[in-house]
């Protein structure tokens, strides 16, 4: 299993390192790679819905010295905010958050408890305007409720709303851009909200490649 493990993680990598976009998936295995250049222990913290999976289906491993903390595994998205900030007040170490658009509008009000973090926070929302993981489905099929019922989009930014709880905020458009706005986040201490503008199609057919 751990040589099985190993193969597919180096196979993902190189899959995903020929990506260029800054999508779901890449925007976390360039995260995961800033926290290496950055910091010799801390937790990535995955939350549930698509990132968690993104990270297990890719074989995105953490750095070496980083362990991997998640909010009940691969369901419900509420308080995943408030548990990352958890995990850095509790182990006084770096975390890295990776959490979707509909899971953080879930927890805004803890982006308060995330502002009285001294050690680094920082908050990867992947704003992809609405549940992505829904597209994966057969409702998806259902065009004429899919959207408003099940996508949800919201058509929100979360830059200025980080900004009025007196967050940093990084909105970095590619992916030199994102491991270097998670590298300046994790060296600046306090947290940081890093938004990641992205389409699902654009995930989607990420995905699929590093699948292949």
């Amino acid at each position: 299993w751990t040589r099985a493990l190993s193969c597919a993680t180096r196979a993902s990598s190189k899959a995903l390192a020929a990506e260029r976009a800054l999508c779901e998936p890449t925007a976390i295995a360039d995260a995961t790679a800033a926290c290496s250049e950055s910091r010799a222990h801390g937790t990535m913290f995955y939350g549930s819905s698509m990132p968690i999976r993104d990270a297990d289906f890719l074989a995105i491993h953490p750095a070496a010295g980083w362990h991997a903390g998640a909010n009940r595994g691969a369901s419900g998205i509420d308080g995943l905010v408030a548990s990352a900030a958890g995990h850095a007040l509790g182990t006084g170490e770096p975390v890295v958050a990776c959490i979707g658009d509909v899971s953080a509008l879930h927890d805004l009000s803890s982006l308060s408890l995330a502002a009285m973090v001294e050690t680094p926070l920082v908050i990867v929302v992947l704003n992809n305007d609405g549940g992505g993981i829904f597209r994966y489905l057969p409702i998806a099929k259902h065009g004429d409720i899919f959207e408003a019922c099940f996508t949800t989009p919201h058509g929100l930014a979360f830059a200025p709303i980080a900004r009025s709880f007196g967050l940093a905020v990084e909105s970095p458009k590619t992916r030199a851009a994102m491991t270097k706005a998670v590298g300046k986040a994790l060296k600046r201490g306090g947290a940081t909200v890093i938004e990641v503008t992205c389409t699902r199609e654009a995930s989607e057919v990420c995905r699929a490649r590093a699948a292949k």
